[in-house]
């Protein structure tokens, strides 16, 4: 969720479409109220403390946004919305629909002119709470973005909310997947054997691919769950063809996207999430048998 950081500016971490690929990379956003512009920054910039040595990818000027809305245009991309600038368009991806509307509240703001937006900021800024952590001998002071959420639903009712209605902070309490990573690929047909242009959606439970990126329905959803491991191809030939494997225990499904670095972050993303849901289901197993391993419902 975008949270007001101790400077009065809105921040936080959504997903961004690239405008040549269609791939959705991971970005951090800050809108400046008092300079008017948005800037996004590479995703570990937001645990930095100072932004100011930093060059960000891109920078928006607020006066230049014509429009903030859901996006109609990208049905399977969930959660996503545009915002329209005089020279381009640029569509973002998030967790929730809350957060969507978030975001979308924050850039309309944006908009309106440095004196009312400023006193707008300065109703909805809170104290910053700090955990401190010792890291390698070092003091690490990181702000808890908790209670931040509330006071931006709390600025005004939406699609007919109570002002003070909060949205559960889990992803899995608020009944959709969070969008890991999405962009277009070619896919090797599995009775043909032809390669064709698909574009790919991973979620936290699934990973459909799409004819177009304007269908709504997927051609196909492979649950996670059933994805054994996934790995840089073996059957690549030549340097420019940057394959992986996603593999299944009835079919192993071949990928290739456009660079070295799109195939890793894939590669990296799916196996950072089997990794987490290996370690979900060891700590729920944990939890039925006992910390101690013994499952003392069972009769041997």
């Amino acid at each position: 969720m975008p949270v007001i950081d101790e400077d009065g500016r809105v921040v936080g971490c959504l997903f961004r479409e690239l405008r040549d690929t269609g791939n959705y990379m991971k970005v951090f956003m800050v809108v400046d109220f008092d300079i008017h512009k948005i800037k996004m920054y590479q995703p570990e910039c937001e645990f930095l403390p100072d932004l100011s040595q930093e060059t960000p990818c891109e920078e928006v000027n607020c006066q230049y946004i014509t429009k903030v809305t859901p996006a109609t245009t990208r049905p399977k991309v969930l959660h996503c919305f545009e915002m329209g600038c005089t020279t381009s368009t640029y569509f973002f991806s998030v967790d929730s629909i809350e957060e969507r509307d978030e975001w979308i509240e924050t850039l309309k703001k944006s908009s309106m002119g440095k004196s009312s937006v400023k006193q707008l900021v300065t109703l909805q800024k809170k104290p910053v709470n700090y955990q401190t952590k010792v890291v390698g001998g070092m003091v690490m002071k990181t702000p808890v973005a908790e209670g931040f959420s509330e006071s931006l639903e709390q600025s005004g009712a939406r699609n007919g909310e109570d002002k003070g209605a909060q949205a559960p902070s889990s992803r899995k309490s608020r009944g959709y997947p969070r969008v890991m990573k999405a962009g277009h690929g070619i896919k090797l047909g599995a009775v043909m054997k032809n390669w064709k242009r698909r574009f790919f959606v991973l979620t936290e439970l699934t990973l459909g691919y799409y004819k177009t990126l304007d269908e709504i329905e997927p051609i196909k959803t492979v649950p996670v769950s059933e994805i054994s491991r996934v790995v840089p191809s073996k059957e690549a030939v030549g340097k420019d063809q940057h394959m992986f494997e996603v593999v299944t225990p009835t079919r192993t499904y071949y990928i290739q996207v456009d660079t070295i670095e799109e195939l890793q972050e894939w590669v990296k993303v799916f196996n950072d999430l089997l990794k987490a849901q290996r370690i979900e289901r060891r700590d729920s197993t944990k939890q039925q048998t006992g910390d101690d391993g013994n499952d003392f419902g069972t009769l041997v």
